[in-house]
């Protein structure tokens, strides 16, 4: 014998539905990253701060030596819209889809704190570009 469901109230579903769909559509511009290993140099100030990821490519140092961060850093990004995105469509119908998500933002944090300048050590700047954080051998 099946025990009785108990369903989710109206008001939370659409709420869920609706923060999800907000998120993904937030998560989604990053899409444009997974080109920059092969875009131009200008794109990264050519592009409109659609996401927090494009803002960051545009206002690093040396966007060039970057690209392919910022494409990784993109690929789980959309991993992250897609689920949220499906998440909005049939929330009930797909809990592993959630557990997914959980796992997906912990290895986003995972892998972006440890290569965080900000976090790690105080800012300091060069005199040659006046953004870097300046190495043995010069910026």
């Amino acid at each position: 014998m099946d025990p009785p469901r108990v369903r989710p109230s109206r008001w939370r579903l659409t709420l869920f539905r609706v923060l999800a769909l907000l998120l993904g559509l937030v998560y989604l511009p990053g899409a444009l990253l997974l080109a920059a290993p092969w875009a131009p140099s200008s794109m990264a100030t050519a592009l409109p701060p659609l996401s927090p990821l494009i803002w960051a490519w545009g206002q690093a140092a040396h966007p060039d030596l970057q690209r392919w961060t910022f494409a990784l850093s993109a690929v789980v990004d959309e991993a992250i819209a897609l689920i949220l995105l499906c998440l909005a469509w049939r929330p009930l119908a797909r809990p592993l889809l959630a557990q997914f998500l959980a796992l997906a933002l912990l290895v986003e944090v995972a892998a972006n704190i440890p290569f965080d300048r900000r976090s790690s050590s105080p800012t300091r700047r060069c005199s040659s570009c006046s953004s870097c954080i300046p190495s043995p051998d010069g910026c």
